[in-house]
């Protein structure tokens, strides 16, 4: 039995479009369930070193919410962007089971178009068990890992909203897609 009040950490990414030379901004949304809303993380990987993984971690520990969280739950945004975020080394890194929720399935045949520094985090990403998940008449994919005993779909239902995204992912990506337009529009 999972509680309804999970502390849920939500993952998504921006990277503005309008600089080559750009850095990536993280932002992790920490939810109770689908219900509250606790805090709000950001972290900046620079382009020179793409590591999502790395990044992601450090920015989980260093939170003041690491204690109290249970799951850590990737947006799509994450999961498709240049440099693949490692789900089972950023479940070993922070000893949290992490779980990528897609609307599509990971396509394996993009393998071979993958930059070479990210091809291995494709690889270790392509490499998990994808499970169907349906919610409110939707069809999703969820990749995991570390999940010990936890029942993946009781999870899920805790965690998602009423569109059937976990609801801490959903308010990342938001707020990445916010971070993302206001950096757009500073940036000259």
């Amino acid at each position: 039995m999972i509680k309804r009040e999970i502390r849920v950490l939500g993952i998504a990414s921006a990277s503005p479009h309008r600089r080559d030379d750009a850095s990536t901004h993280v932002v992790g949304v920490v939810y109770r369930g689908n219900r509250w809303l606790e805090g709000v993380m950001r972290a900046v990987i620079p382009r020179e070193r793409p590591n999502l993984t790395t990044g992601i971690a450090k920015m989980t520990i260093r939170s003041p919410h690491f204690p109290q969280l249970r799951v850590i739950v990737l947006d799509e945004l994450v999961t498709r962007s240049e440099s693949y975020v490692d789900i089972r080394s950023l479940s070993k890194k922070t000893r949290l089971p992490t779980v990528a929720v897609l609307r599509k399935e990971m396509p394996t045949k993009r393998l071979s178009k993958t930059r070479a520094r990210n091809r291995s985090a494709f690889k270790a990403f392509a490499g998990l068990p994808c499970s169907r998940w349906r919610a409110t008449g939707n069809a999703y994919f969820v990749y995991s890992a570390g999940l010990r005993g936890v029942e993946l779909d009781e999870l899920l239902e805790v965690c998602a909203s009423s569109g059937g995204l976990p609801e801490a992912a959903r308010v990342a990506r938001i707020t990445a897609s916010s971070l993302q337009k206001f950096l757009d529009g500073c940036v000259p």
